[in-house]
């Protein structure tokens, strides 16, 4: 059986308070494999990248400039949510510590606009390189990449939100899970 329990828009925090929730930590006793993704939303939310994008892309004059584009302005929230990350981790783990954690390291959905492609790669990179070091403190862990499939190829896989994955998106990041699973 497959239990998809995503919420679109759901940061680190949002996810650890639904981890107390009865029905969630009953789906995950009763699972073998746990396949999280989490991390995109604390990275760009607070960011007003999405504002400024639509700004940019509609031709308009933004307020947004190149010193905001940092990777440090992209990450102002990574401590806290690299924080909450581990607590959700072994959290997961604690409720059932024989299933298999598969995470979904992150993509830079903003690589095709010039002024986002390096701090927001960098920003990325940061929090995938984060998310490894917690993860490789447990054997039943692993991190399956997803950078990689997107680099370069955002017009075929991302949606119209530009953000998540189209359907072909989806399918690339499925395989990817078959291949860390098998």
């Amino acid at each position: 059986f497959l239990g998809n329990m995503g919420i679109n828009g759901l940061t680190t925090a949002g996810l650890l308070s639904k981890l107390n929730e009865d029905g969630v930590e009953y789906a995950l006793r009763m699972s073998n494999v746990v396949l999280l993704s989490v991390g995109g939303n604390d990275l760009f939310k607070d960011s007003d990248i999405l504002e400024n994008n639509g700004a940019q892309q509609g031709n308009t004059t933004s307020s947004t400039t190149e010193q905001e584009l940092t990777p440090e302005s992209l990450l102002a929230a990574l401590p806290e949510a690299a924080a909450r990350l581990e607590k959700i981790l072994d959290k997961i783990s604690q409720i059932n510590p024989n299933a298999q954690i598969y995470y979904m390291g992150l993509y830079n959905p903003f690589g095709d606009i010039p002024e986002l492609l390096v701090p927001g790669n960098q920003a990325v990179t940061k929090w995938n390189n984060t998310a490894m070091d917690i993860i490789n403190k447990h054997s039943n862990m692993t991190l399956v990449p997803t950078f990689d499939l997107f680099n370069r190829h955002l017009d075929k896989y991302l949606s119209t939100d530009h953000f998540h994955p189209n359907g072909d998106g989806y399918q690339r990041i499925g395989e990817r899970f078959i291949q860390a699973v098998q």
